[in-house]
């Protein structure tokens, strides 16, 4: 009975000299690096590239066939000539320049790359000058070409590599055809312009064929 006695007081005398809990004490804890990945800026996040497809018409800007049409550039490549009173005469490569039609925009639009969007298209043609015309007398004559183009509808966006796509511009494309299928050069007599001038000429629905110009000029 004593023992239990003895040691119930030192028990006592223990808990008596222990130290205070300090409900406040910071206690710190060790770190571990489990996520490096999670906690380092994602890299390329600033890095940005444009996406280029063709759509269904501009008012209907869904992924489609880009709504071809058939656009001519017409243009005269020769100076005029006008013949004298007495004789006929001709113009022929002297006076006439070759020129470069690039890819152009049918539309007011932001769109800076070029495409073919599937079609048999090309950046841009050379027209050449190796090409010749009569005039009778009195006559003034010249050299046009019909410059082929198919028009499409596209769309152009800016993806950035963390967020998707920044910002998106539709607008119609116009590319010389390939081997200017459909147009080709012709002499106009009587009502020449200038070397240079030249004029757009709506066309018919579909990519690049054999003329299907309408007579009907557009901007």
């Amino acid at each position: 009975m004593l023992s239990l006695i003895y040691a119930l007081i030192a028990s006592s005398s223990l808990l008596a000299n222990a130290s205070p809990i300090n409900a406040n004490r910071t206690v710190k804890l060790p770190t571990y690096d489990r996520h490096p990945a999670a906690i380092t800026k994602r890299e390329g996040c600033g890095d940005t590239r444009s996406s280029n497809y063709p759509i269904v018409s501009m008012s209907d800007q869904n992924p489609g066939n880009g709504d071809p049409h058939q656009n001519y550039w017409h243009v005269q490549l020769s100076e005029s000539i006008t013949c004298s009173q007495d004789a006929g005469c001709q113009v022929g490569q002297s006076q006439t320049t070759s020129i470069t039609v690039d890819w152009s925009l049918a539309s007011a639009a932001d769109i800076t790359e070029w495409f073919t969007a599937g079609f048999d298209v090309s950046e841009s043609w050379t027209t050449g000058n190796s090409y010749t015309c009569d005039g009778n007398a009195g006559e003034t004559v010249c050299i046009w070409q019909n410059v082929a183009h198919t028009a499409y509808s596209v769309m152009e966006e800016e993806i950035n590599n963390c967020v998707g796509v920044t910002s998106s511009h539709a607008g119609v494309i116009r590319s010389p055809n390939s081997n200017n299928q459909g147009g080709g050069f012709y002499c106009v007599v009587g009502t020449c312009g200038d070397q240079g001038d030249g004029y757009w000429e709506a066309g018919c629905a579909g990519g690049p064929q054999k003329n299907c110009g309408n007579g009907n000029v557009i901007s």
